[in-house]
C-alpha cells in the first residue's frame, strides 16, 4: 500500500511539473524558481533489537539458551541544515491559487543516540546470552525530496501577498548507524580477575539510508521577485531492518530501526 500511495505521488509531481512546460501552463502564468533552505527540527530514532540464542547449537550457558529477548531504545535531538531548493509553480487566473513541483536538498547536522537498558541477572548485563546494554547512534547527513503543493492567496492578507499551502510528496535520508557493546563473548562468564576471560569493548558502523513520505503546511510572501517562506514538516520513514549473526556464538541479533523528522523549513526563494 505505501508503495501505491508513493507511485501516485510521484505521478502528481511529474504531472505538475510536466504541466509547467505546455502552452497552457505559460497562459495559467508559469513561474521557475530556485533558493536556498534551512530545515530546523526534532529528528527520532527508534531501535527494536532481539537476541535470539534458540539455535540449538549455540555456546551460550544452558540458563541462558533457549531465549528471544527483545528491547526497543529511542533518542530524540534537534537538528538543523541547509541546501537548495528547485521548483515549478502554475498560478491558476482569476482564482489566487496554485499548484507547484518542487525538489530540494540539504546537508544535515543532527545524531540521535541513546542506550539499551539491558536484560540479564548479572551486575553489567552482559555476560553471554544477555542482552547487553549498548550504546547506539544514528548521525544524519543529507536528505532530498520532491514534493506537490497546492495553494493560494488569503484574501484578508491579499495586500501583503501571502499565500498559504499545503505538500505531501517522498523524501530520503542519508545517514551512519553506530553500535558499540561492552561485554562478554565467552560462554565461561568474564570478570576482572586474572583466571577468567576478559570483557572486550567493540563498536560497528553501517551506512543506512530511508526513503519515506512528507506532508507539511506553509506560508510564503513575496517581495517582489523574492519569496520568503516558512513550512512545517512531517517525515516519516520506513523501518530499516537487518540480522547480525555471530556465527561463531550461534547467536543472531536482528534489530530494526525507524527514523521520523519534524522539522519548521524557513527559505528565500527567487522567480523568474
Amino acid at each position: 500500500m505505501q508503495w501505491i500511495f508513493r507511485r501516485r505521488i510521484f505521478g502528481w509531481i511529474v504531472i505538475l511539473a510536466s504541466g509547467c512546460f505546455t502552452s497552457g501552463g505559460v497562459a495559467l502564468g508559469q513561474e521557475m524558481y530556485f533558493g536556498v533552505i534551512a530545515p530546523l527540527g526534532e529528528l527520532e530514532g527508534v531501535i527494536d533489537k532481539t537476541v535470539d540464542t534458540t539455535d540449538p547449537g549455540t555456546l551460550v550457558p544452558e540458563s541462558r539458551r533457549g531465549l528471544r529477548q527483545n528491547q526497543a531504545s529511542s533518542g530524540s535531538r534537534s537538528e538543523y541544515g541547509a541546501g537548495p531548493v528547485l521548483g515549478l509553480r502554475l498560478r491558476l487566473p482569476a482564482t489566487g491559487l496554485f499548484v507547484a513541483a518542487e525538489a530540494d536538498a540539504a546537508w544535515l547536522d543532527s545524531s540521535v543516540h541513546s542506550q539499551f537498558d539491558g536484560i540479564g541477572d548479572s551486575p553489567g548485563r552482559n555476560q553471554l546470552g544477555e542482552f547487553w546494554p549498548d550504546v547506539w547512534s544514528y548521525d544524519a547527513e543529507s536528505s532530498y525530496g520532491a514534493t506537490a503543493r497546492f495553494g493560494g492567496n488569503l484574501p484578508f492578507l491579499g495586500p501583503l501577498g501571502v499565500d498559504l499551502y499545503a505538500l505531501a510528496g517522498l523524501r530520503w535520508i542519508n545517514g551512519t548507524f553506530t553500535n558499540s557493546t561492552f561485554g562478554c563473548l565467552s560462554p565461561i562468564p568474564c570478570s576482572e580477575a586474572a583466571d577468567t576471560p576478559n570483557f572486550a569493548a567493540s563498536s560497528g558502523s553501517r551506512d543506512i539510508g530511508f526513503g519515506g513520505t512528507v506532508i507539511g503546511v506553509g506560508l510564503e510572501s513575496s517581495l517582489g521577485a523574492l519569496v520568503l517562506r516558512a513550512e512545517l514538516r512531517q517525515t516519516r520513514y520506513d523501518t530499516e531492518a537487518w540480522v547480525t549473526p555471530f556465527t561463531d556464538l550461534r547467536v543472531t541479533v536482528p534489530t530494526a530501526l525507524d527514523i521520523e523528522q519534524s522539522e519548521l523549513v524557513v527559505g528565500a526563494i527567487w522567480t523568474f
